[in-house]
Order: C-alpha cells, then sequence, then structure tokens
C-alpha cells in the first residue's frame, strides 16, 4: 500500500514518539525469527551504553520473490476493504522445520488463499519464487538505538530484480525471512514497524503479530515476559 510522503511521516513521528516515552535499555542483537510480507520495514531497538561503539551489526536476511500471479501476491480486493490488522493469520508457535504454520482455523481469509499457498511464502519453490541473500545493516543513533530503515523509507530491494517490476511501478511481490540469535540480559525491548505482514517469534513462540494488508503498524514487546532465562542464548 503506498502511502504519501506527508502520511508516512505523520506515522513515523509517532513511532518517534513512542520510542522516546519507553527508555528501556536493549540488547545489541535483534530477536530468533522476523517474517515479512511487506512494504515498510522498520526495526528498533535500543543499547546499553557498553554496546554502543562496537561494529555495525549486519544480519542476513532471505528474500523470495513471486509473480504477480501468485494468489497471496496481487490481490483482487473486488471492492471489500481488506486494509487492517488481521491477527491469527499464523499459529503462536514454529513448526518444527522453523517456519511459520499457518492458522486453517480462520479460513476463507481475504489476503491470504489456501495453507499450501502460504507455505510458499518462506520456502524455496523452483517455478513459483526466486531467492536472494540480503543483508539487513542496523544503523547506531546518537542515542544508542539501533535500527534497520529508521527513516521509514518504502521497503523495495529487489526492483528490476529476480521476476522484475511486472509493469508495476516497484518490485512489491516478495516476502522476507531473516533469523539471529541473542543473548537475554532481562531487559530487551523490540519494536517491529511494517505495512503488511510481519510476525516476530522468539524462541519459537510468537511474540508481535501484524498479520493482515494493512497501512504502516507500530508494535513492541518486552523480552522479560517471555519467561527466558538471563544470561540464556536464543
Amino acid at each position: 500500500v503506498a502511502l504519501t510522503q506527508k502520511r508516512l511521516a505523520n506515522e513515523i513521528n509517532s513511532f518517534e514518539a513512542s520510542l522516546n516515552s519507553n527508555p528501556d535499555t536493549m540488547s545489541k542483537r535483534i530477536p530468533h525469527v522476523s517474517y515479512c510480507r511487506l512494504a515498510i520495514i522498520l526495526c528498533t531497538l535500543n543499547l546499553p551504553a557498553s554496546a554502543q561503539e562496537a561494529e555495525p551489526v549486519v544480519l542476513s536476511a532471505t528474500i523470495r520473490d513471486f509473480r504477480t500471479s501468485h494468489p497471496d501476491m496481487d490481490l483482487p480486493t473486488g471492492g471489500l476493504d481488506v486494509f487492517s490488522i488481521a491477527r491469527d493469520r499464523v499459529l503462536p508457535e514454529l513448526g518444527s522445520d522453523g517456519k511459520p504454520v499457518f492458522n486453517e482455523a480462520g479460513l476463507p481469509y481475504l489476503d491470504v488463499s489456501t495453507s499450501e499457498f502460504f507455505d510458499q511464502w518462506y520456502r524455496d519453490v523452483p517455478g513459483t519464487n526466486l531467492t536472494i541473500d540480503y543483508p539487513m545493516e542496523l544503523e547506531r543513533s546518537r542515542s544508542g538505538r539501533l535500527a534497520f530503515n529508521p527513516s521509514g523509507n518504502r521497503f523495495t530491494p529487489i526492483d528490476q530484480m529476480l521476476f522484475g517490476n511486472e509493469e508495476d511501478q516497484n518490485n512489491n511481490h516478495f516476502t522476507l525471512e531473516m533469523k539471529a540469535y541473542f543473548t537475554f540480559e532481562g531487559t530487551e525491548r523490540f519494536w517491529l514497524t511494517s505495512d503488511d505482514d510481519a510476525w516476530l517469534f522468539i524462541d519459537n513462540r510468537l511474540a508481535i503479530d501484524l498479520g493482515g494488508m494493512h497501512d504502516v503498524l507500530t508494535r513492541s514487546t518486552s523480552f522479560d515476559q517471555l519467561n527466558l532465562t538471563v544470561g540464556e542464548t536464543y
């Protein structure tokens, strides 16, 4: 969903205000698994003072490009308003293969067709998607905040690549999967902003649910509510 610059600026200003009102100190590493079907993504966390001068953090993500003909990628709305937050698209725990599990109990959905097609979002399927590795470099602010895409710019990393733009202005028909490990220090909080589906799993459990086709939305989670053990790596 394309946003006007004014509207996007308002969303970002609102998000920054929410960050400033939550001064919790954060771990320097990103949580376990993040899955997205998106146009805009912004991830933010604060650093302890000891980590603020550390080397830049670059995380390895996987982008899978789909053709516009994929049933979940260029949806005919039929005049219906499907652009809203839609929780419970996925089950609260990852599957045995470390992938999100589609929640069939809520079918039919307007923005996801079937579990068979959803399973293609984060798996390599010859003839259906093309895959590329993508480095996600996290920027450090003077306050110690560590963020990916802190300006909130529209996220179109594969324009004119893989299947190409297919007569669209940008190549928007893709998913992103990122996995990483972190050591729990006891006070971490993670903010996730996305335009369209995004899920964050920590220790294989759903921590942030931003499912559905929607405008820019932000959610956060405090790790001390997840029954993690201080000093353990997840």
